[in-house]
């Protein structure tokens, strides 16, 4: 079966951004002494709450999975808007970057707040 160009662009998007953002969250984190599979299981918090870091690598790899599904589902949900909007398309580079940008608030403004995510109580976020 030979996947249609639309579908290889959003698995390859989504793929190269998935990558892009857990090596710099991984790389970011292990700079301040933070373990990948703490970083992993942070992502899995969304869907388990706090337990998931008592879950150890199965609860990681849960986690790369989780962090995947998402940046494939970013990816899909920007090329079905740049079917309804070519300009998505044609200064793709531009739009991308503000797409990103749309992502990260997204993220920490809605869905985060959402989530399963063990908030840090605010005297343990300062220290």
């Amino acid at each position: 079966m030979r996947l249609s160009r639309g579908i290889r662009t959003m698995l390859l998007g989504g793929l190269i951004a998935g990558l892009c953002d857990i090596a710099y969250a991984v790389g970011f984190s292990a700079w301040r002494g933070v373990a990948p599979t703490r970083v992993l299981q942070s992502v899995a918090s969304g869907l388990l709450g706090a337990r998931a870091f008592e879950g150890g690598a199965p609860v990681a790899a849960l986690g790369l999975a989780l962090h995947f599904l998402i940046a494939l589902a970013f990816a899909f949900a920007f090329h079905a808007a740049s079917g309804r909007f070519p300009a998505l398309t044609r200064r793709a580079f531009l739009w991308g970057a503000l797409y990103g940008f749309l992502i990260y608030w997204l993220m920490n403004l809605v869905v985060l707040p959402l989530s399963a995510f063990p908030a840090p109580s605010r005297s343990r976020r300062w220290s």
